[in-house]
């Protein structure tokens, strides 16, 4: 059996940038992924959101909800 295979360029360009954005992926998970953050009060988040003027009214008061529903942060204030 062979040991090469044959595959029209724009194939391979096509797989080549598939891979290369898995590896960009997976890195960025293997880095930070699991990284404790360094902010754990929603109040404090929400108002540096806030503070960019990024963000509407709608997005900050789903953020704000979701930092108060959420598990992590709940369980990282009672330690």
């Amino acid at each position: 059996m062979p040991d090469t295979v044959t595959l029209p360029k724009t194939e391979y360009e096509y797989l080549h940038r598939i891979a290369e954005r898995y590896e960009l992926l997976q890195n960025a998970v293997r880095e930070d992924f699991f990284e404790e953050p360094s902010v754990r009060d929603t109040g404090e988040i929400i108002a540096t959101f806030k503070k960019s003027e990024r963000y509407n009214k709608a997005f900050l008061q789903s953020l704000s909800r979701g930092l108060r529903e959420s598990s992590f942060l709940k369980k990282s204030n009672k330690q």
